[in-house]
């Protein structure tokens, strides 16, 4: 067992096993490869799109809220 902190909250954490470390196969990373190439994809999209299409905002119909 073992008890941590972290942003004022306690934790016990229960240690079942220790993995030695070492180089993750494809098969064992891929999860990990799949979702950053998806965020970079959406991250390179996004700053396209900012491109092609700047954001205007009318502050005129802004304040009448």
């Amino acid at each position: 067992m073992h008890e941590t902190e972290s942003d004022g909250l306690f934790y016990l954490v229960e240690v079942k096993r220790l993995v030695a470390p070492g180089v993750e196969s494809f098969d064992e990373a891929r999860a990990q490869v799949v979702s950053d190439y998806q965020d970079n994809l959406e991250k390179n999209w996004v700053k396209e799109l900012r491109k092609k299409y700047p954001v205007k905002i009318n502050n005129k119909g802004k304040k009448s809220f």
